[in-house]
């Protein structure tokens, strides 16, 4: 039943383990009782011990496969694995928080997508404007509506009155899903490109770089501004559209 997925596993290679959260191998052995040295050990059929490689700790399992100690699944999915440490780290926060606030799970999720937005449209200025900044860059228009989900839900939950994400159990879990899927778009559909793209031949690769270098305008004649692709029209009239309707709340 091996496994290479982040959630623990019965007798899984490598998963995120129930103490450190560190995506890490794990080394098996079968459980002995006891250990004395004038007592001949006795092997439990099917249970086993699994050892972070990472933080060095013990997890025990059952002869039914499932994790029996420490009992710590967190409820929420687990992160896209492209998902950057620092903003991981607030992700499996929220998730820690989900059972008890999900208002908590919610604003640590804005926090988490601010951090994301920032190092991806560094300086000033609100998320908002940031994402806004991004679509006229070319994000997709699908992705900075998941970013506008997950603003907006996370402000207003943290606000008196205005949203009741108590009241909504599927709301609050949707928004990790969101989470990941904007990782996917601007994080981890970029490196499978580029990992096939470095696949090419190495004649390909540099025609198709030369055929991109900027190239110097004819004399008298001046470039073409703004001309855009459809798409880049419909992100613009989508933010446009969000910042008339946001106007009231420019955070």
């Amino acid at each position: 039943m091996a496994s290479n997925g982040r959630v623990p596993s019965y007798e899984g290679d490598a998963f995120s383990c129930p103490y450190c959260n560190v995506y890490a191998t794990q080394r098996w052995t079968d459980v002995e009782w006891p250990k004395w040295w004038n007592v001949k050990p006795r092997f439990y059929h099917g249970w086993k011990w699994s050892c972070c490689s990472h933080c060095d700790t013990l997890a025990l399992w059952g002869h039914h496969q499932l994790l029996v100690w420490p009992n710590r699944t967190l409820p929420g999915p687990c992160a896209n694995e492209d998902m950057p440490p620092e903003i991981l780290a607030t992700y499996e926060e929220a998730r820690q928080v989900l059972a008890i606030s999900p208002r908590a799970a919610a604003g640590l999720l804005r926090l988490a997508l601010q951090n994301l937005i920032d190092t991806l449209e560094p300086g000033a200025g609100s998320v908002n404007d940031k994402i806004g900044r991004l679509v006229q860059r070319g994000l997709e228009p699908s992705a900075a509506k998941a970013m506008d989900i997950l603003r907006v839900v996370g402000n207003n939950a943290v606000h008196p009155g205005r949203l009741d994400v108590d009241g909504d159990a599927e709301l609050v879990p949707a928004l990790f899903e969101i989470l990941n899927l904007v990782v996917h778009h601007v994080l981890t559909r970029p490196r499978q490109v580029e990992a096939l793209f470095e696949t090419l031949p190495a004649g390909a690769r540099e025609a198709i770089e030369r055929r991109d270098e900027p190239k110097a305008l004819p004399p008298g004649r001046s470039s073409r501004k703004g001309a855009r692709s459809s798409s880049n029209r419909k992100s613009v009239a989508y933010r446009d559209q969000s910042d008339r309707a946001e106007s009231a709340v420019d955070c």
